[in-house]
């Protein structure tokens, strides 16, 4: 029962973790919109923000930042996310892949691309993919 329990609340941890980081990341950009000069806690610029380039750079804000390197590990804007599964890793990276606890977030052309596995094994069902265009 204890184990079933801490299960669900991994999902639940990582299901918390990627609606955050995509309500934070519209929101960042949509502040771009609005007139703001810079972003994601001054690391980006809003000038050029609708470009591959601003899109690669709102990937690094979330997830490689070297201010914010811990170790030998890098964090990104939302540093506090840890990975449910593994605690000693951020839950952002820069990846193109599925992890368990993980918002794995890479850049094709102008789309930012979240991919996300909220249980080990990451079948289908335990997956998500969303995509934000910079251009939006």
């Amino acid at each position: 029962m204890y184990n079933g329990y801490i299960a669900t609340a991994k999902v639940n941890a990582t299901k918390t973790i990627l609606s955050q980081t995509i309500e934070y990341t519209k929101a960042e950009l949509i502040k771009c919109e609005l007139g703001a000069t810079k972003v994601m806690d001054n690391y980006i610029t809003c000038a050029g923000i609708k470009s591959h380039r601003g899109a690669f750079n709102t990937m690094v804000a979330l997830t490689n930042v070297r201010a914010l390197r811990q170790g030998k590990i890098d964090f990104g804007v939302l540093k506090d996310s840890k990975n449910p599964y593994d605690t000693t890793l951020p839950a952002l990276r820069s990846r193109d892949a599925f992890v368990p606890g993980q918002v794995s977030i890479s850049v094709r052309g102008v789309v930012l691309q979240f991919k996300t596995c909220f249980k080990p094994g990451c079948a289908a069902a335990d997956r998500s993919e969303i995509y934000i265009s910079v251009l939006d």
